[in-house]
């Protein structure tokens, strides 16, 4: 038997500030230490709060994202901290198909010692297509 105690919640606000799309997503979650708890077996609470704004510039075509999270890992002291800042942009390149790029920079104590390969930096691409 595991356990799966945690939770969440989430806002979500979207309209136009003129004539351009904006939307605002704000969420928090936490879950307590349990050694069988699947969402988390560290010693202490895990939580997070996080923040984005996405504004579409080319209405229909073109978004500029912001966003940020704040959370405790739930490692030991001195270890447990994880900030990050997200940028990114989509572009809906025709009407069913869509390119996202996003960069990632991570922040906070979780992530000392750093690791010789660098780690607290991600760039993404994505190319999602629906039918």
């Amino acid at each position: 038997d595991v356990d799966t105690r945690g939770w969440a919640i989430d806002g979500q606000m979207q309209g136009n500030a003129g004539h351009w799309p904006v939307g605002v997503y704000a969420s928090y979650a936490e879950a307590k230490p349990s050694a069988t708890n699947v969402f988390n077996t560290d010693p202490n609470k895990k939580k997070a709060w996080s923040i984005l704004g996405e504004w579409g510039v080319i209405p229909d075509t073109m978004t500029l994202q912001l966003g940020y999270l704040d959370g405790d890992n739930g490692a030991t002291a001195g270890s447990n901290k994880d900030q990050r800042l997200m940028t990114g942009v989509t572009w809906l390149t025709t009407q069913n198909l869509q390119l996202a790029l996003w960069n990632t920079h991570s922040s906070g104590n979780a992530y000392d010692p750093k690791p010789a390969s660098g780690g607290d930096n991600i760039t993404s691409v994505m190319v999602f297509g629906a039918f």
